[in-house]
């Protein structure tokens, strides 16, 4: 677990040849300056210079922060390692863990190579990547082979890294496939590349590289809008600081060798071959169309088969002993994983809320210990009863038996948030973050690593709002027929507001207005711009599609990053079983009623839990790992109202390029401050969105 940062320059030929100013130093302090809390346990640099054949000269430099966990000794970073000649070098910094990285060291040596370290993981990926270039016939395939078949289908793990192939003088960037660990990039000129495991970092290191460009003042604004409408959007909001897409996928480094011109005649045989495809699609759609409402004709007017009767009987018949069998299959895929995630050379420790999903990876991960040693779980006590899980947690750790901490965070919400939201870089806006960063501050404390329950709900179907998703599939419910304007909107958790939201999303865009801070209507009344991407990704509802859209960007863009910006910050690696490989394979290709049997959120998976945990420890409603930040802001309890008040009741709360992006209505952003401190409406997670918008736009100058 480490921070990570780098940049890629490329000088064009001059003369006399080979002449070229070296990448400053006081570029890499800029990056390194917001990796430091990061990796506290060491740091590194590395450099090197290609000179290509076009006479053209390619730079690295890395910079690296590490937080120990796997071979202290020998693991350091950046690594290097060469072959026989002086041209076959590989270099990494590297963030996470491989945690089958035994098993593919392993089948490494058996191909012949040779480790220097004793057993790091992050060796693992530079013996790979010089395997599958090795066993290519051509650079272009071994890349293909490093990236969709080696990365993706026999590496588990959560990562971001950079790789330099001083042969090719390229550079490759990597993320796992849900995110788990970030990676930003930059490209301020055709010759500089810049990436780093922050935003900040990257930007101040492009300040310095590139002062003139416009990108760093000018705002993406459809991101933006996903932004402040739910929390979290896929890129960032600036224009020049893009995020290394997720997948095991790679980014290149630029060619200046490749021209730039010539590209009309190109574009015109691809939109012939567009075309093509198009007229192609519209016939075989029309094909197929027709052929479906044949077959649902012959279906609707032929008697139902006796078999047929017989088949549906004895689905409903074996329905429990078939669901045992995938219970028990899930059973030993989280059981697999649990315990890949335990081997570190620090000591391990397990949040613990007392539900199921962290009460499972607790009963494993004791189990794997075995009777010689006690798992230390811990759970932090929150100051209001409402939001503590702590007495749950311990009745389940009592049952398990662990040796269980119940912690005391040291809470100060409004410096808190103004820092989290700085040294993220984002005007993130899930106020869950301030819960997360107090725990990860108790708990590191005590161990280095901890593993979570994250992934759980999203993976299992575990949200209220997977069943209400149903009601917004088209012309199969009537949710847009609910008056939201009759309804009481004072208390966000009763069924009275549920109601209400769930008409205002069959009425707009679907389930993402569903689960948007700022749905549709909250939305055009403080804002001109209304259009993102993310919030326009599912106009219609339904379990699947719902859960679809939380696995692929509520899942890495809001819950993890959240946990990776709170733990790292504290020096604290956290790690999800719920996020293996081979569990995300088998779970994701259940349909939604194997995974809610009768409806039941998460019911398949209570019945793993319930083969090792008393049900009645678990058949509780869901807490979530909330704060009542909206009684925070008018209680003015850690100095939120104070917060709130400085920052919308200034003068100019955004700036200008910020309210000129959104076409902001600064009354209305003020008329629901008044709404919720008269407790007409409770507008709490609105104007949290909006204080973090605001603190994040002081940093655009």
């Amino acid at each position: 677990m480490c921070g990570l940062g780098g940049i890629l320059r490329i000088t064009p030929p001059r003369e006399p040849a080979g002449e070229y100013d070296e990448i400053p130093e006081a570029w890499l302090d800029a990056m390194d300056a917001h990796l430091a809390r990061r990796g506290p346990d060491g740091e590194g640099r590395f450099r090197d210079v290609v000179t290509r054949d076009d006479g053209s000269i390619v730079e690295i430099a890395f910079v690296h922060r590490r937080l120990a966990i796997i071979d202290p000794a020998t693991g350091q970073q950046p690594m290097v390692s060469t072959g026989p000649d002086e041209n076959d070098l590989l270099a990494i910094v590297f963030n996470g863990c491989i945690y089958n990285h035994r098993d593919l060291r392993a089948t490494l040596e058996a191909e012949g190579h040779e480790f220097t370290t004793d057993h790091s993981d992050t060796e693992v990926l530079l013996h790979g990547y010089r395997s599958t270039m090795a066993h290519a016939r051509t650079d272009k395939a071994g890349w293909k082979a490093f990236r969709s078949t080696w990365l993706a289908e026999q590496v588990d793990g959560m990562y971001a890294f950079a790789l330099w192939d001083r042969r090719r003088a390229e550079v490759i960037l990597g993320r796992d496939h849900y995110g788990q660990k970030p990676l930003y990039i930059a490209r301020p000129s055709p010759e500089l590349m810049v990436f780093a495991s922050t935003a900040p970092a990257v930007l101040d290191a492009c300040r310095l590289a590139a002062p003139a460009d416009p990108r760093l003042h000018r705002l993406d604004e459809d991101e933006l809008v996903d932004w402040l409408a739910l929390g979290y959007g896929e890129e960032t909001p600036r224009e020049l600081i893009r995020v290394v897409p997720r997948g095991a996928r790679a980014t290149e480094a630029p060619r200046l060798s490749v021209a730039d011109g010539g590209h009309f005649p190109g574009a015109i045989v691809l939109l012939g071959i567009m075309a093509f495809i198009f007229v192609f699609a519209v016939v075989l759609a029309t094909l197929l169309v027709a052929a479906a409402i044949l077959i649902v004709a012959l279906v609707l007017l032929a008697p139902v088969p006796p078999w047929l009767l017989y088949r549906r009987y004895l689905t409903k018949k074996d329905a429990r002993k078939r669901l045992r069998s995938v219970a028990d299959d899930i059973d030993a895929l989280i059981e697999h994983a649990v315990l890949a995630r335990l081997e570190a050379d620090v000591p391990v420790g397990c949040f613990l809320s007392g539900g199921i999903d962290s009460s499972l990876i607790a009963h494993y991960a004791q189990r794997a210990l075995g009777s010689s040693s006690r798992l230390l779980t811990m759970c932090v006590r929150m100051p209001d009863e409402r939001y503590d899980e702590s007495q749950f947690a311990r009745q389940v750790a009592d049952h398990i038996g662990t040796e269980h901490v119940t912690l005391d965070a040291a809470m100060d919400p409004a410096a808190d948030l103004v820092f989290l939201v700085e040294a993220l870089g984002l005007p993130f806006a899930d106020s869950s973050i301030l819960p997360t960063y107090w725990v990860s501050q108790a708990v590191r404390k005590h161990v280095k690593v901890a593993l979570s329950g994250d992934g759980g709900d999203e993976l299992f179907y575990g949200y209220d709002r997977y069943r209400a998703a149903r009601w917004l599939q088209p012309g199969v419910r009537n949710a847009w027929l609910l008056p939201e304007q009759i309804f009481d909107r004072s208390d966000p958790k009763s069924m009275s507001d549920r109601l209400a939201r769930l008409g205002v999303a069959a009425k707009n865009k679907g389930y993402t207005d569903l689960i948007s801070i700022f749905p549709t209507p909250d939305l055009r009344r403080i804002a001109a711009r209304t259009s993102g991407r993310l919030s326009l990704a599912s106009r219609f509802g339904g379990a699947a599609m719902a859960r679809q859209f939380d696995l692929d960007a509520y899942l890495p863009e809001d819950l993890l990053r959240k946990v990776d910006t709170a733990s790292m910050i504290c020096g604290l690696e956290v790690r999800c079983p719920f996020l293996s490989r081979d569990l995300r394979e088998v779970v994701t290709h259940l349909p939604p009623n194997v995974l809610m049997p009768d409806g039941e959120r998460k019911g398949l998976l209570k019945q793993v839990a319930q083969q090792h945990i008393p049900a009645e420890l678990l058949d509780r409603p869901k807490m979530g790992f909330a704060i009542p930040v909206g009684e925070w802001f008018r209680t003015d309890y850690g100095g939120m109202r104070a917060l709130l008040e400085d920052h919308l009741g200034s003068n100019d709360p955004f700036g200008p390029v910020v309210e000129q992006a959104l076409g902001l209505r600064m009354d209305a952003v003020r008329a629901i401050i008044d709404e919720h401190m008269e407790e007409r409406r409770d507008h709490s997670q609105r104007l949290f969105a909006l204080l973090t918008l605001s603190i994040w736009s002081k940093t655009i100058a």
